[in-house]
């Protein structure tokens, strides 16, 4: 009897949308920066900086995007977060990956929402925004960010450079 052969084949999974974690250092507590959805797709929930991926631009170029369009921050230091939220999404009848993003403000900012998408933000402390968090897979991805990049020095392999355009 020989023994079986098997094929190894590797697929690469195309991200179609973000998240992206905001976070303040602060005492006593770093903050972490939510948003309360005002458009009609998950209208009242609290999340992070979420949005799609435009035709030619990488997940990470998305969430750079996406946090100046939702927020009008800069961040200061951005990181790939090397975890990613895997849900079931019923109107594309697709299980969707979602590749996270953190963001550290450093300098003074102000927020300013996109009023078409949120109508409201908090600042809050690791604890409250977790139960802030509607959905599952935000908050894993949330517990993990705090654990890995608040917890522990975050490691410079996943730094990206923000290109000098974007600021």
């Amino acid at each position: 009897m020989q023994p079986r052969s098997f094929c190894m084949q590797t697929f690469q999974v195309a991200p179609i949308t973000i998240t992206a974690f905001i976070i303040k250092k602060a005492e006593p507590y770093d903050q972490y920066l939510i948003l309360r959805r005002c458009s009609s797709h998950f209208f009242g929930s609290w999340q992070p900086v979420t949005g799609g991926i435009e035709d030619g631009e990488t997940a990470w170029e998305a969430a750079l995007r996406e946090i100046q369009e939702e927020t009008d921050l800069q961040p200061d230091r951005f990181y790939a977060g090397e975890v990613v939220e895997i849900y079931y999404e019923v109107y594309r009848n697709a299980v969707v990956t979602v590749p996270v993003f953190v963001a550290f403000i450093d300098s003074p900012q102000e927020v300013a929402t996109s009023p078409t998408e949120h109508d409201a933000f908090l600042w809050l402390p690791y604890e409250e925004a977790f139960s802030y968090l509607e959905f599952a897979e935000q908050r894993r991805a949330l517990t993990y960010v705090h654990e890995n990049f608040i917890r522990r020095k975050p490691s410079e392999l996943l730094r990206i450079e923000i290109p000098q355009s974007v600021g």
